[in-house]
């Protein structure tokens, strides 16, 4: 069992990668009013390579490509450079709940619910979020975690 995800933040905190944002901007910004008019710009060539990088990582890292593999003993969570490998031997229980998120932007107030799968392990828990885009509560009976948790409990047995 292989599936894509549309991954969310596991705590809902997006403020470090605003943040993160910002700082760019900021830099790009002082590099280019700092510059010298007979300056050769390696300064503003500098600032506009952090602030691709930065920006890249904004955009690129909570939304990234996303997916769980659950085979016969282990599923495994991939996420940009990250994998995560949970035995199904060393899982005590598996629990599947659902929080609404909301975030501030410009003023306004952006709703959105994520379904969390909690692995309680030996090891101690871990713990993957899946946004949904809508603002109505999903429903878990047939979702892409509720299937997971289904297809491993499965071949627990």
């Amino acid at each position: 069992m292989k599936e894509k995800y549309n991954y969310d933040n596991i705590s809902g905190d997006y403020n470090g990668y605003g943040c993160l944002a910002s700082m760019a901007v900021i830099l790009l910004g002082g590099a280019h009013i700092l510059r010298k008019p007979d300056d050769n710009n390696i300064l503003l060539y500098i600032a506009g390579a952090l602030f691709l990088v930065l920006f890249v990582f904004y955009k690129g890292y909570p939304f990234g490509y996303c997916f769980f593999e659950a085979g016969e003993s282990s599923v495994t969570f991939t996420r940009l450079f990250k994998k995560q490998t949970i035995e199904y031997s060393s899982i005590k229980s598996i629990d599947i709940d659902t929080e609404l998120r909301k975030m501030w932007f410009r003023g306004k107030e952006y709703r959105h619910y994520a379904e969390r799968i909690i692995f309680h392990c030996d090891d101690g828990e871990h713990i993957f979020a899946l946004k949904h885009s809508s603002e109505n509560e999903p429903e878990l009976t047939n979702s892409q975690f509720t299937r997971l948790k289904e297809f491993i409990e499965e071949n627990m047995a």
